[in-house]
């Protein structure tokens, strides 16, 4: 069960992303997520400050997750599995990756931008740390060029985000078929 600001931020992404930022309102955000608006105006006093709160638990959820699962014990290519199926099941993460990436969202976003830099760069620093133990212990081909790779990984990752929370997506990625398909296709890409 989410707590009261997750169904916030999660109501907010569903609105952004489907009303956009302009048309929704923050007393439908409210009683999406089941919050008087009293309490969503406390938490919250602007959908500015919404958006920025939902670009801040994205990067959150990037770190505490994300990077964890990237710095793992088990092999390489369980790792990127393991990530890879992070990043791709779950729909609020969808949404709010969607939202946060919108160009419309860009000029409010810029006093976070520091942070979202940030996080893209860890992540990519920790992606290439497990490429290249992955072409050390044999998993990985070795012609594999880890900045190239981590490259491509984040590009694909983000376009599966995009299409799965488009208003008329070409094709989903959301059932655990599918899932596990992207991730065996990708995967595959870059194993021996």
């Amino acid at each position: 069960m989410l707590d009261s600001r997750d169904r916030i931020l999660a109501a907010a992404a569903e609105s952004f992303l489907l009303l956009g930022f302009r048309e929704s309102r923050m007393a439908n955000i409210a009683k999406e997520a089941e919050v008087s608006r009293a309490w969503l105006y406390r938490q919250f006093p602007t959908k500015e400050t919404l958006l920025l709160a939902l670009n801040d638990r994205v990067i959150d959820d990037a770190r505490s997750v994300g990077l964890q699962l990237l710095k793992d014990t088990c092999s390489p290519a369980l790792r990127l599995r393991n990530w890879l199926r992070w990043s791709l099941q779950s729909p609020w993460r969808q949404h709010a990756v969607r939202v946060v990436t919108m160009e419309d969202y860009q000029s409010s976003l810029l006093a976070d931008e520091g942070a979202t830099l940030e996080i893209i760069q860890d992540t990519a620093s920790a992606l290439k740390r497990v490429i290249r133990a992955g072409v050390k212990n044999g998993e990985f081909r070795v012609d594999l060029k880890p900045a190239d790779v981590v490259h491509t990984l984040q590009a694909m990752l983000m376009g599966l985000h995009r299409n799965n929370v488009s208003k008329r997506p070409l094709f989903e990625v959301k059932s655990e078929a599918q899932i596990k398909n992207a991730i065996a296709i990708l995967l595959n890409g870059i194993t021996k």
